[in-house]
């Protein structure tokens, strides 16, 4: 994100994806904040923000960011407290009142993450700790996340490869070639093709041989 679009956030108001904090030695406060952008909650799959050295109308408060200090933060993401191992960048933003950093924190993609044991998520401006029912929440993500190859759709199809108005039997067609019997077809596309786009021998590779064999 560039400095101007970090700024708007900065002198926003805290949401579910920023944080803004004076202190520069709170590391519980500090981890709690990225695992709970780590989780995303709301399942926005946008990074959250945790600026550190700022007041709360988003001025800073004139910190002096040194190398130890970036190194302490960064080592925040291996030092084994936040497991899985979250993914962030420490970033240091000079200014003329003092100095600012930012952690920017990717969503996971195997939730539920935790502190210390503990799970924690972001309700809008504040963060808390999940329920058991909003840890389930976050597991049936990562299960829907670690699906294999081909049980997941082919989003890199695009909406106009899979609303082109290829009706199945014209997917179909393009797989089992030149004379298909329909009736041996396999049930692998949605009505519009949209699991396996128009093209299904881009995205599944082998996929004639694997069925084949399936055929009673």
């Amino acid at each position: 994100m560039d400095r101007d679009s970090l700024k708007d956030l900065m002198e926003g108001l805290e949401t579910f994806r920023v944080e803004k904090t004076r202190s520069t030695t709170d590391t519980d406060k500090f981890c709690q904040a990225i695992c709970a952008f780590s989780n995303d909650m709301p399942g926005s799959n946008k990074p959250g923000y945790l600026f550190i050295g700022v007041n709360e109308d988003g001025s800073p408060c004139g910190i002096n960011a040194t190398d130890r200090l970036l190194i302490e933060l960064s080592g925040l993401r291996t030092d084994g407290n936040i497991l899985p191992i979250p993914s962030m960048i420490v970033e240091h933003i000079p200014t003329n009142e003092g100095d600012i950093i930012v952690i920017t924190v990717q969503p996971s993609m195997d939730p539920p993450v935790r502190y210390r044991g503990r799970c924690y998520i972001r309700t809008g401006p504040r963060k808390a700790i999940a329920t058991r029912a909003e840890e389930d929440m976050l597991s049936e993500r990562r299960q829907y996340s670690n699906r294999t190859f081909d049980m997941q759709p082919c989003r890199e199809e695009g909406a106009a490869g899979g609303r082109s108005g290829k009706r199945r039997g014209d997917v179909r067609a393009r797989v089992w070639q030149p004379e298909a019997d329909k009736r041996q077809l396999p049930q692998v596309c949605g009505d519009h093709g949209s699991e396996c786009g128009t093209d299904p021998r881009l995205w599944n590779r082998g996929m004639f041989s694997k069925t084949i064999f399936a055929i009673v």
